[in-house]
Parts: structure tokens; C-alpha cells; sequence
């Protein structure tokens, strides 16, 4: 008898191998190859932006791009790390915007 844990027959797991049922599930969800080409792709594209940018820009672009969470500000647990220490709001008079509708006080 083999090891329901290690076993692989024929490109499937066991039914008690759980840990193996959910790397093959993980590669057929995923796929490999196809994670690289995106991880390509958009590199490029990146690359193609900071070529096309005025040479300001690109060192703000730099920084958004090479933050590990971009738009996540991890000390304060929460979004709002790509805008600035002020923030200018304009509102239309008689315009209810999402936090005045009446959806959220059901």
C-alpha cells in the first residue's frame, strides 16, 4: 500500500493526499507560464510609460511602481498612500454623493 500522502498516480492525487490536491488545483488555477507572460507584459508596458513620461514624472511614476503595496499605506493599515497630505474636494450644491444616500442607513 502507498503513502495516501505522496502518492501521485497518473497526474492526479490521491483522494486523501489534500495538500497535493490543492498544489494541482493552485497550478490549474493560476498557470505557471501564463503568470510569468502577464509579470512580462506588464513590465514592459511599465517600462514603455516611464519612456514616454516628461522626466519629472518619472521619479514620482518610480516610487508609485517600486512600493511593494502601491496605494496601501501599511503603517496606517489603510488606502490612501498614492495621495497627498491634503486633498481638494469640490462639490456640486444638490448633488448627493455615496455617503449621503439613504442605502446606507438601512
Amino acid at each position: 500500500m502507498s503513502n495516501s500522502c505522496t502518492s501521485k498516480a497518473h497526474g492526479h492525487f490521491s483522494r486523501n493526499d489534500h495538500i497535493g490536491k490543492f498544489l494541482e488545483a493552485q497550478e490549474r488555477q493560476y498557470q505557471p507560464e501564463v503568470v510569468i507572460e502577464d509579470y512580462e507584459t506588464t513590465h514592459r508596458f511599465l517600462a514603455y510609460l516611464l519612456s514616454c513620461f516628461e522626466p519629472g514624472v518619472v521619479t514620482g511614476f518610480t516610487m508609485v511602481i517600486e512600493t511593494r503595496h502601491p496605494g496601501y499605506d501599511i503603517g496606517r493599515k489603510k488606502m490612501g498612500a498614492l495621495f497627498a497630505d491634503y486633498v481638494a474636494v469640490g462639490r456640486m450644491e444638490g448633488v448627493k454623493y455615496d455617503d449621503e444616500l439613504t442605502i446606507w442607513d438601512e
